[in-house]
């Protein structure tokens, strides 16, 4: 029997979660989770983190596109609250 081809899982916010290998700069696997929101972004990396998207084990891309993958350099040096941002958070593991 063929098995329905696999998709990732969604977020809280409606966005994709995956694991990459080396996204944002980063080395080794790290998982990585799209659509989140400005103040969210923010919140999750002060809390875990160093308060900045381009360094430490949480990093983060703004996104120009829905669900986009998390290629390139992070976003920096700090995340942007306009209320409209949408972010891709990466964390290592």
């Amino acid at each position: 029997a063929n098995l329905p081809a696999a998709t990732n899982p969604s977020n809280a916010v409606g966005g994709i979660v995956g694991v990459q290998n080396s996204p944002l700069n980063m080395t080794g696997l790290s998982i990585c989770s799209a659509n989140v929101p400005d103040k969210i972004a923010s919140a999750v990396d002060t809390q875990i983190d160093d308060q900045a998207s381009t360094t430490g084990s949480l990093r983060a891309l703004l996104q120009t596109t829905a669900n986009q993958a998390a290629t390139g350099a992070p976003t920096g040096p700090n995340y942007q609250e306009t209320g409209n941002n949408q972010y891709v958070l990466c964390k290592s593991i």
